[in-house]
């Protein structure tokens, strides 16, 4: 979101400069994307703040921290229905919320030097008056809007309904596109007008010195919205913000925006129909106890701070007893759902600096928590990397191959890649030529991940490794590769039944794998049986020394040397025990020690090391 500072400071008194407005707006989570240049801020509005993709929007969060007044946009009296004929027909009820029209006579001409100036600092070029008015209303409000050539909408009606499936539409830009059943499109009752909430057509291009206009501003599904902007790869600015959940109320205050800007610019015009359809808005009010401040914040804040940060983020504030408060939500902040949001925002506000950080005490589990699976994957990477093999991590993601198995992506990011990979070999085939093209023709790779099948009505997730060869390697090369990694896994009682171009690795009835002409594939959870069948324990962690760091809560006078030599008298392959840390509070000091184990006799494991960490366990419980 670009915010000209000039434009800012039309919505609030502030004296602040660019380098300090944009450290108050990092320090409450909206960080700069680019560097400030010509006193023009560019945020990333990360969070669901779709009321922050506007001016008044940001103004609004600046006033917050500073305290600074806000100078609301002045707007026009609330209208009522005026139309002597109706311009509207909303035939898809399900997916618009609110949509308004304005039908106004206006003489077109240059837009005035302040408008223009602001516009082209957001880097929108002028237009027109007309034209360049909505996209102030936009920019400002976070509403967009749009103009409609009345003499050029056949039947000077606007149609809001469903596309048919395999309907073209040329947009404004010239692109010809297919829609289907899934869009929303504002039509007559002979073409396409516009894709509802994304983009104009060819036909809404050219606006002359034209009499007569409607001006619309509507509040569609943001999910409906959302999917056709990324089915059709069309991105706007209008887009951006109707993909969001907007206020139902915004397109009302957009239309009354644009009318006060009319006044204000004395630019002649006459309003001939007004038209308002609505489901009706719902006001959010939430129950709020101060109490869970500090129980999930972890921060102790009096009421009267509480109160003072809510009524500088516009909320109302109904006291109903002791820190019980009826809060009501103001109608722009649409991600307000529950109290733990209305906590979020007073963190927030309040700095995430002043919330405390506590040393964790965090003793050694009693047993070893981690799993099996994860145990066997690193030792397979540990064996193929000492076989010459270099690992890659590489998207699950490719295009759809028609594979009945394939999980096919509803709204996927890219056309190109709108499937999930059924196995792991499909994404290392890119690799495999992105090597060739940079001459390197001699490859050992692999990746250990995940891949994915569709079984009937189920969408399951599986875990295996692949290895790939390329250039001077055999067959027979690949499979001592494969040979000597089961070995190092100690599954050895297995055998390779041919079937086809590739060969099944079968332990009894066991699927352990496949091996073809290039690559082989083994399926960890296979894998994980065969050792189990073994019983055979793979050791992954072979290292020289193990070092892990404990902290603990003593009280504040205890000595460190006595803990740190009976630590050390539990076991020989305690090795060393350093404190790192130690930090004091009221009555009690986090100490933080690094303890290395090491067996001079041969190669430490973690199983070597787990009984150990048991009996240091409750050693420092007794210190406690």
């Amino acid at each position: 979101m670009k915010l000209p500072l000039i434009w800012l400071k039309d919505c609030i008194d502030t004296k602040k400069g660019p380098k300090e407005i944009s450290d108050i707006y990092t320090s409450i989570g909206h960080m700069l994307d680019e560097p400030i240049k010509n006193d023009v801020l560019s945020l990333e509005v990360r969070q669901n703040r779709p009321d922050c993709l506007s001016i008044i929007g940001l103004a609004r969060e600046l006033s917050a921290v500073t305290g600074d007044s806000i100078n609301e946009p002045q707007i026009a009296k609330p209208l009522k229905r005026i139309s002597q004929k109706n311009y509207l027909d909303v035939r898809n009820s399900s997916k618009i919320n609110r949509f308004i029209t304005l039908h106004i006579k206006i003489k077109v001409g240059a837009s005035p030097e302040n408008i223009v100036k602001r516009l082209e600092l957001y880097k929108i070029p002028s237009i027109n008056n007309i034209v360049d008015l909505t996209n102030f209303v936009m920019v400002e409000q976070g509403q967009p809007m749009h103009v409609f050539d009345i003499s050029k909408v056949h039947g000077r009606k606007l149609i809001i309904r469903q596309a048919e499936v395999e309907e073209k539409f040329t947009t404004l830009l010239g692109t010809s596109i297919n829609l289907n059943e899934k869009d929303i499109v504002i039509a007559d009752d002979e073409k396409i007008l516009g894709l509802a909430g994304v983009i104009g057509g060819n036909s809404s291009k050219a606006i002359k010195e034209s009499a007569e206009f409607i001006v619309e501003a509507a509040n569609y599904n943001q999910a409906s919205i959302r999917q056709s902007s990324r089915r059709h790869s069309i991105r706007t600015e209008a887009s951006t913000r109707l993909e969001k959940y907007l206020s139902p109320k915004l397109p009302e205050i957009a239309v009354q925006r644009f009318i006060q800007l009319l006044y204000d610019n004395n630019i002649d015009f006459e309003i001939l129909g007004y038209e308002d359809y609505s489901k009706g808005l719902n006001n959010i009010n939430i129950k709020f106890n101060s109490k869970e401040l500090k129980r999930i914040g972890g921060v102790d804040i009096d009421n009267e701070k509480i109160l003072k940060i809510l009524s500088r983020l516009n909320f109302g504030t109904e006291k109903e007893g002791d820190g019980l408060y009826n809060i009501k939500v103001p109608y722009y902040r649409t991600d307000i759902e529950c109290e733990e949001d209305i906590i979020e925002e007073i963190l927030r506000i309040n700095g995430y600096e002043n919330i405390p950080s506590n040393a964790i005490n965090l003793s050694p589990p009693l047993k070893e928590i981690t799993s099996k699976e994860y145990i066997l994957e690193n030792a397979i990477r540990d064996s193929l990397v000492k076989l010459g093999f270099d690992e890659h991590i590489t998207e699950p993601l490719i295009g759809s191959t028609k594979n009945p198995n394939e999980i096919i992506l509803e709204n996927p990011f890219n056309k190109d890649k709108d499937a999930l990979r059924t196995e792991i070999f499909q994404t290392l085939k890119q690799v495999i030529r992105t090597y060739k093209k940079n001459k390197r023709e001699d490859v050992k790779i692999f990746e250990v991940g995940k891949y994915y099948l569709k079984e009937k009505n189920s969408y399951l997730e599986y875990s295996a490794v692949t290895a790939v060869v390329e250039g001077n390697y055999t067959f027979k090369d690949l499979k001592g590769y494969m040979e000597n990694l089961l070995k190092d896994l100690n599954i050895t009682r297995y055998e390779i039944k041919p079937k086809g171009s590739k060969g099944y690795v079968m332990q009894k009835e066991l699927c352990l794998g496949k091996i073809k002409r290039n690559n082989f594939t083994l399926y960890i959870s296979a894998l994980t049986k065969a050792l189990k069948s073994s019983q055979k324990y793979v050791e992954t962690d072979v290292r020289n020394e193990i070092i892990e760091d404990i902290t603990i809560e003593v009280p504040l006078k205890t000595y460190i040397g006595p803990i740190i030599s009976n630590i050390k008298s539990i076991s020989e392959l305690v090795y060393s025990v350093d404190l790192i840390d130690e930090l004091e509070k009221k009555y009690l000091k986090a100490v933080t020690f690094r303890i290395t184990y090491k067996n001079p006799a041969k190669s430490i494991t973690d199983k070597d090391v787990s009984p150990i960490k048991q009996k240091i366990s409750r050693l420092v419980t007794s210190f406690s």
